[in-house]
């Protein structure tokens, strides 16, 4: 469970410091990127790999098998951690850099539908 915030562009990158200085490893403070201040604080060590990895483990996946896309700060571990991560068109430079892959279009035109469907034949 997560908490999702958005903050003025001006406090965001005080609030951050407050949150670590506060709650030090209690807590993990993810930034989105993009036009809007988003803020994304759960608790510390949970994260969208800390998910996968159950989902992976109930359904005896390994991680080589799983595919994972992503556009935001807060994607970057599961791009990292995933077999074959893709970057959506309109995700962050940093998310794009470490993604194996992607997609033609982006998030308000499809772009994991048509990537599923071009490159997985589905």
């Amino acid at each position: 469970m997560c908490l999702t915030l958005e903050v003025k562009p001006e406090k965001e990158q005080s609030f951050i410091n407050y949150v670590k200085d506060k709650f030090n490893n209690k807590l993990q403070i993810s930034p989105w990127g993009g036009p809007n201040s988003i803020i994304e604080i759960a608790a510390g060590g949970v994260n969208k790999v800390t998910g996968i990895k159950k989902l992976a483990d109930f359904y005896n996946i390994e991680q080589k098998d799983v595919i994972a896309f992503g556009d935001e700060f807060n994607d970057q571990e599961m791009i990292e951690y995933a077999g074959f991560g893709v970057a959506m068109k309109n995700g962050q430079p940093k998310v794009k850099a470490i993604a194996d892959d992607v997609t033609d279009l982006d998030n308000n035109h499809d772009g994991l539908a048509d990537y599923l469907e071009n490159h997985f034949k589905i």
